[in-house]
């Protein structure tokens, strides 16, 4: 599916823009969402929810490898604690996510604020 040029796979998706940078996101039940021209988003093996406000948010999973597209991401923290790589590269990482619900960050190069591009 696509809502202008964001492509996402997924039962719903919502985000929010202000004056061209990304203020949040949030997918249902969904393996993709992409922001082109940011660098921004995330691709799983099996449906997650997902809600990303800045560099931290909550996601629900039923326990999923996921990449994450972050410019600078270094690292993800869940629950508080890193979480190990299974591969990255220059702007995104390969993690693990256990089923259940889990506070996430993201461990970045500089520091990504709200709405920041």
């Amino acid at each position: 599916m696509a809502a202008g040029e964001v492509t996402f796979q997924g039962i719903a998706a919502m985000f929010r823009q202000t004056d061209g940078q990304l203020d949040f996101y949030f997918i249902d039940q969904g393996t993709s969402l992409r922001f082109p021209g940011t660098d921004r988003g995330f691709a799983a093996e099996t449906a997650v929810s997902l809600l990303l406000a800045g560099p931290a948010g909550t996601i629900d999973s039923p326990g999923a490898r996921m990449t994450f597209y972050e410019p600078g991401i270094e690292g993800v923290l869940i629950n508080g604690k890193p979480a190990r790589a299974a591969q990255s590269g220059p702007g995104w990482i390969q993690v693990f996510i256990p089923e259940g619900l889990h506070a996430v960050e993201f461990v970045t190069e500089t520091p990504v604020s709200e709405g920041s591009d």
